[in-house]
């Protein structure tokens, strides 16, 4: 399709953007009832004949608990949370 756009001068970099792409997507698509024929990766161990529905089932959820926990600082004020000391402002009783 991007040859079909851009002309056949665009033919090597539209491919390369394609193998890239296909590279980086994994399992993962629109079409959740699609069966994966050939894993992508050699030492994958999905079950021959699996749908990508089944394959996102098999993915591990990521833990995200810690980026909703308070921070240590929350409920501090600025002058609470941060120590400046003169000397690394540059600023001395010398001065």
């Amino acid at each position: 399709m991007g040859v079909e756009l851009f002309g056949a001068e665009t033919a090597v970099p539209v491919a390369v953007a394609c193998f890239v792409a296909y590279a980086c997507s994994g399992h993962k698509g629109i079409y959740l009832s699609q069966r994966v024929a050939v894993p992508k990766r050699a030492g994958s161990t999905l079950p021959p004949d699996l749908t990508l529905r089944d394959a996102r089932a098999l993915r591990p959820v990521p833990d995200l608990s810690d980026l909703f926990a308070p921070h240590p600082t929350e409920g501090l004020s600025m002058s609470d949370a941060h120590h400046v000391s003169q000397t690394e402002i540059g600023w001395s009783a010398s001065t």
